[in-house]
């Protein structure tokens, strides 16, 4: 007895339904998966980078040593990060210079953070021109 390999014939009608609802259901598993690989955090993220970026734009200045630019980040980022309560701990000083000592000592994390100070200071220089002009 021979096997039938061929395909049955179908309704080309059907076929195009079956095919735009399948690819109408694969769309929406992607969409729930975006949403799903999303994290809910992500707004507070933008909120406390803008918020981080505004406070350090406040206490910056381009006559601050090098360990004391370092430091004055390291405690703004914990400051944005943990709230205001978390900088008046027991032993957040100790912690500071030891996070600060620690970006000193590697070449990569100093340059990353002096170049975001750079950064910060730029924009706030800029800022600043424009309200001149603009005020």
């Amino acid at each position: 007895m021979e096997k039938n390999l061929n395909l049955p014939l179908s309704d080309p009608k059907k076929d195009a339904f079956l095919r735009s609802s399948l690819i109408k259901n694969l769309q929406e598993n992607e969409k729930d998966k975006e949403e799903k690989n999303i994290p809910v955090s992500i707004k507070s993220l933008n909120t406390n980078i803008n918020n981080f970026v505004e406070e350090l734009s406040k206490v910056l200045k381009p006559t601050l040593p090098a360990k004391e630019l370092v430091s004055t980040v390291v405690k703004i980022a914990l400051e944005v990060n943990f709230g205001k309560n978390f900088t008046l701990t027991k032993g957040f000083d100790k912690m500071v210079e030891k996070i600060s000592n620690g970006i000193i000592v590697d070449p990569i994390l100093r340059r990353q953070v002096l170049s975001v100070a750079s950064w910060v200071l730029d924009n706030d220089k800029k800022s600043q021109q424009k309200n001149l002009v603009n005020g």
